[in-house]
């Protein structure tokens, strides 16, 4: 597989794909969105679980999991 551009679009669909298997496939009635005047986030199966942006959270594909916006872990 040849990629080519500035941004690394195989590699983002394989990390996609890895966290829909790991999170055991979510059906489109699991996620949400939450729009606020500055801010829009996506989550799955609850609010406070958001989900990572694909291509731009500075963890590996192979570490992305549901991030809970209460953990004090930040990205």
């Amino acid at each position: 597989m040849w990629q080519h551009g500035p941004r690394r679009l195989w590699d983002e669909t394989e990390a996609a794909h890895r966290w829909w298997l790991d999170n055991d496939r979510p059906g489109p009635d699991r996620f949400g969105l939450t729009l606020t005047g500055d801010a829009q986030h996506l989550w799955l199966d609850a609010p406070a679980d958001v989900l990572p942006r694909f291509g731009e959270s500075p963890e590996s594909p192979e570490s992305i999991r549901v991030h809970n916006q209460s953990s004090p872990t930040m990205w």
